[in-house]
C-alpha cells in the first residue's frame, strides 16, 4: 500500500504568500483591482500544503545494500541506501544526528543491515539531503 501524507506545516509560510498574492482578506486585491471570492484563500492553502508528503509503503519491504556517515556534514548525517527506492528518493534517505529519535531510527537501521533483515521506510520526499545531488530523503519511520 504506497502512502503519500500532506504535511501541512512545512508549507504554512508558501500557502500565506499565495493568500496574501490572490487577496484573501481585502475586498480588492492592490495589485490589480480585481475583488476575489473567499474561497480563493481555501483553494491556496489547499494548493500550498499539497506538495509535502511522507512517502513509502506500509507492506513493501526493502533490505538495506550501505550505512555511511559524514563527519564533515551536518556533524554526523548518515544515509542509508536500500536494494529499491520509493519515488521521489531514488537515492535512498538520510538521518540528521541532532533529529529526535536519530538514535533509535540509527540502532534500527545498523541492526537490520548487520542482521540482513528487511525493513519498511517512509520519508519525507520534500526535504531532500543537501550534501549531494542525489535523491536521498529525509527518513520518516524504518521498522522491521
Amino acid at each position: 500500500m504506497e502512502v503519500a501524507l500532506t504535511d501541512t506545516f512545512e508549507y504554512i509560510g508558501l500557502a500565506r504568500l499565495l493568500i496574501t498574492i490572490i487577496g484573501c482578506g481585502r475586498k480588492r486585491d492592490q495589485f490589480d483591482g480585481k475583488i476575489y471570492h473567499p474561497n480563493h484563500c481555501f483553494f491556496a492553502f489547499i494548493l500550498a500544503s499539497a506538495h509535502a508528503a511522507i512517502v513509502g509503503s506500509t507492506t513493501n519491504k526493502v533490505t538495506i545494500t550501505g550505512l555511511f556517515s559524514y563527519s564533515d556534514y551536518g556533524g554526523g548525517d548518515v544515509i542509508i541506501t536500500t536494494d529499491s527506492d520509493i519515488s521521489g528518493c531514488e537515492a535512498g534517505y538520510w538521518l540528521r544526528p541532532t533529529d529526535d529519535g536519530f538514535e533509535q531510527n540509527f540502532a534500527i537501521a545498523m541492526s537490520a543491515s548487520l542482521a540482513n533483515r528487511p525493513v519498511i521506510v517512509m520519508a519525507h520526499n520534500d526535504q531532500l539531503w543537501s550534501g549531494s545531488a542525489g535523491k536521498y530523503c529525509r527518513l520518516d519511520l524504518i521498522a522491521f
